[in-house]
């Protein structure tokens, strides 16, 4: 092999190596993406039994038109910021609608405030979470409300 043929190609693999060693640092400290996009929605137990994992630490009996309040958790990891509207449904009767930002890896705690129906009955309330203008539910949880005298 002639040396002519042997400099240029020592600087071939030279460069390839270099840029190989660039493109590996700037990954390293730029790792991009890591999760998926996603939302949380979820209700959050009661203070006083924060370490509850059942459903005895939510809201089951009210009498009619009783309040109570439940907290919602909302958790934004969609890579940007996003406008919530959050929803609560008694018995497919939407009773309130509430708006609220989210900036990108922000979770909040929402504090809702129920008021139960004046009609005895075991209720079905949705919490229904729709991203910025969407019209169909993006997540959605419920209770199982009993109200009774």
């Amino acid at each position: 092999m002639s040396s002519r043929r042997k400099i240029w190609l020592t600087r071939a693999i030279a460069v390839i190596l270099l840029a190989a060693i660039m493109s590996t640092g700037y990954l390293a400290m730029n790792p991009g993406l890591t999760t998926a996009a996603h939302s949380e929605f979820f209700i959050e137990p009661t203070e006083s039994q924060t370490n509850a994992t059942t459903t005895a630490s939510y809201p089951d009996r009210l009498q009619p038109n009783a309040t109570t309040n439940v907290t919602l958790g909302i958790g934004n990891h969609e890579h940007q910021s996003l406008s919530y509207r959050i929803t609560v449904v008694w018995n497919e009767t939407t009773t309130q609608s509430h708006q609220l930002r989210l900036a990108d890896n922000e979770t909040r705690l929402y504090p809702i405030q129920l008021e139960a129906p004046s009609e005895p009955a075991r209720y079905r309330v949705q919490f229904q979470l729709y991203k910025q203008n969407e019209t169909e539910p993006a997540l959605q949880t419920r209770l199982w409300i009993r109200v009774q005298e």
